[in-house]
């Protein structure tokens, strides 16, 4: 995201250096690009820490003999995607620093990646990043993304004992991750959700937002502005909320650290706390960034220094070359454990020599360890944050929190955060579920629907096909099977593969002789329920035709909310598939059934299935998502430019395509330890039996 941290209440003080913004010179000098603005309102101070590095690495002899220099491409003045051509098309810039926004650095990764030039951001904190491009040698961050930042507000809030919490966040790239992540926290945190809203920046006000928020009820809640407009506007009416008696504290994230929000808001945000990027305090960064240049240290300043100094050294062990060279260079100055060395012009000094004799320094920086994702490096797993609170219209930092502390989910100590899975004590004990005295199982039926349309939600029809696939792969044939899909991938526009629907990079057709019976958006949610029961005519001829001797398999993926699943512009609502799931069974039209929903809250649809209300017997549910949680999707395909696969679904059809055998309880234990970002949940398991006695086959082979 771009931040405006401190730096525009703070006097920049420009200070330039001998070896400074170059256009080349001819190879005496190993350059970098950088890809940030240092002009206009975007200028937070990016400059200084960066051309600080280039003294220091000037001064202890350069990179593989010669000086290091910096080529800006100023983002004040150019915009991101033709500077980053200017760079990535100049075979004398071997990496490239940038950028500090999460959706601009997102966009040009491919081409990063594509072109086999590193590009390192300072500032670029959204999840997607890693989740798409996490394990691609050529993108690294040198901070984690902002699910370290919202797991951070949770540690806030549990040292003061909070136990309602609200969101309100935008739907943009940023806003995304919170959005994402605020449900398997506060599961993890053990905390209640009263509300979850989010806004859209680009058409709306925040109002509306929050009075949904605070007539919720949360002790806390936390507010994530993507402009300083929408920060204002939360100030704006959290002040109303105050002055009329109300309680509930709000937390920003790092996008309430615009200055305009203090400064336009005329003393109302007083008081209110928020998080910043932060750096190591014991690294003595501070004191030596304002001894140098009479002002503290802006946001991004320790990450910006960081990033530069990884490169000198990775340029320093490639021996000044590029490309993969570089990458995998940079992967083993950062894997390394030797003797621990610093960051500023001694410590630098000090680790270009010993790479030049052949050893691998220990590195340290200004923002820690600089440890990174043993597997897929790409994140930082340990990172600092500020907390700040409004004092006398200033940002002040009052406390420091490393992202790690007080773990209680998530990744070990070699993981990004982003792989955090859900924490054995949320598990659920499957034991003592009673069914029906069962006939022996006969035929099986299977109904797949993809409930969204469109490009943008490619994963769900791909989720779909794959399901599918796994079936019929395992013997059931097509007039078992009912698909429903929209069918409008394989000849989309956007699609560079024409008659191609894949469920991960460089993987099968899975499109390729499906026979799709009915297309999304000719049904309504009676059209569904009639499907299910049975009841055929004109207009649907393809049913599901159950006997009491017939199992049955039901994928839904889609869109979803505490409202159900979308289906266009309508809800299949949990009650809607609760009543007819009791209806084919009092109807005798399955003997058991495996209900699997891909959606964010999916499991709302289970909650409806256990109530009392419909007792549907034999009968079990598991979701990729709690009730209040989002399933996350994975799989980010460069080619096509789209997320080919939800995770959750993606996790069940590999694992049973080669797990048949195994009961319903291993297939959730391994789900649950298998799906990150969501706690994976099974419902209405009292009334399936035995657990440990039903088996994966009885779903999935005919």
């Amino acid at each position: 995201m771009k931040i405006r941290f401190f730096a525009s209440i703070l006097p920049l003080v420009l200070f330039f250096f001998a070896w400074g913004c170059s256009e080349g010179d001819g190879g005496k000098s190993v350059q970098v690009g950088v890809l940030l603005p240092k002009s206009g309102l975007a200028d937070i101070g990016y400059e200084q820490p960066l051309e600080w590095v280039v003294e220091n690495v000037n001064r202890a002899g350069g990179v593989a003999g010669k000086k290091l220099e910096l080529v800006w491409k100023d983002l004040g003045k150019m915009e991101s995607l033709p500077a980053a051509r200017e760079l990535l098309d100049d075979e004398n810039i071997l990496a490239v620093i940038g950028t500090d926004s999460s959706g601009d650095t997102f966009e040009l990764a491919p081409l990063f990646i594509d072109g086999k030039k590193i590009l390192i951001t300072p500032a670029a904190t959204s999840a997607h990043i890693f989740r798409a491009f996490a394990g691609e040698k050529y993108i690294w961050r040198t901070l984690e993304s902002d699910v370290a930042q919202l797991r951070t507000m949770f540690v806030i809030a549990a040292s003061e004992e909070i136990r309602k919490v609200a969101l309100l966040t935008s739907t943009d790239t940023y806003g995304a991750t919170f959005f994402d992540w605020f449900g398997f926290f506060a599961t993890e945190f053990g905390m209640e959700i009263t509300a979850i809203e989010q806004y859209d920046q680009e058409a709306e006000t925040c109002d509306a937002h929050i009075r949904t928020i605070l007539e919720s009820g949360p002790e806390m809640f936390f507010a994530v502005p993507s402009d300083p407009e929408s920060g204002i506007c939360m100030v704006n009416a959290y002040d109303a909320y105050r002055k009329a008696g109300g309680t509930a504290e709000m937390l920003f994230s790092d996008g309430g650290t615009y200055a305009s929000i203090v400064t336009e808001t005329g003393g109302k945000a007083e008081g209110i706390r928020g998080l910043g990027m932060g750096y190591d305090l014991t690294s003595g960064f501070h004191y030596a960034f304002e001894k140098k240049f009479e002002t503290p240290p802006s946001a991004y300043a320790a990450n910006c220094y960081d990033a530069l100094m990884l490169i000198a050294y990775a340029l320093e062990r490639s021996g000044g070359a590029g490309g993969e060279a570089l990458a995998d260079a940079l992967i083993e100055v950062v894997d390394a454990r030797g003797e621990e060395t610093g960051w500023d012009e001694d410590g630098i000094a000090e680790s270009l020599a010993a790479i030049r004799s052949g050893q691998l320094p220990d590195i340290t920086g200004t923002t820690g360890s600089l440890e990174y994702d043993a597997e897929d490096h790409t994140d930082l797993v340990r990172s600092i944050f500020g907390v700040w609170r409004i004092t006398d219209g200033e940002f002040v930092v009052k406390d420091y929190i490393w992202s790690d502390s007080g773990k209680k989910a998530g990744a070990q100590s070699a993981e990004a955060i982003f792989k955090s899975i859900a924490s054995d004590e949320n598990m659920q004990n499957l034991d003592g579920g009673s069914g029906s005295d069962l006939p022996e199982r006969g035929g099986l039926w299977a109904f797949i629907l993809a409930a969204s349309s469109g490009w943008d939600n490619y994963r769900h029809q791909a989720d779909a096909l794959a399901a599918y696939r796994l079936l019929r792969d395992n013997g059931l044939p097509d007039d078992r099977i009912v698909l429903i899909l929209a069918d409008d991938l394989a000849q989309n526009e956007k699609n560079s593969l024409p008659g191609v629907v894949r469920n991960e990079p460089n993987g099968p057709n899975l499109y390729a002789d499906a026979e799709i019976d009915y297309i999304t958006t000719e049904l309504s949610t009676d059209d569904l329920k009639a499907i299910l029961r049975g009841q055929q005519d004109a207009l649907l001829p393809e049913v599901i035709d159950g006997k009491d001797t017939d199992n049955l398999y039901v994928f839904i993926v889609g869109h979803g909310s505490r409202s159900g699943v979308l289906m266009e512009q309508d809800f299949l609502a949990p009650d809607d598939l609760a009543e007819t799931l009791w209806e084919m069974k009092t109807e005798g039209r399955f003997r058991q059934a495996l209900v699997e929903i891909e959606a964010c809250h999916g499991g709302v649809m289970g909650e409806e299935l256990e109530k009392e209300t419909w007792s549907v017997a034999d009968t079990l549910l598991i979701s990729g998502a709690n009730g209040y949680e989002n399933s996350l999707g994975a799989l980010y395909d460069r080619e096509t430019k789209a997320w080919t696969a939800d995770q959750f679904a993606r996790a069940f059809v590999t694992y049973a395509a080669d797990n048949t055998d195994s009961n319903l309880v291993q297939l959730y234990e391994h789900l649950y330890h298998g799906v990150n970002g969501s706690h994976v949940s099974i419902y209405n398991y009292g009334r399936m039996g035995d657990l440990e006695q039903v088996y994966l086959r009885d779903f999935v082979v005919e």
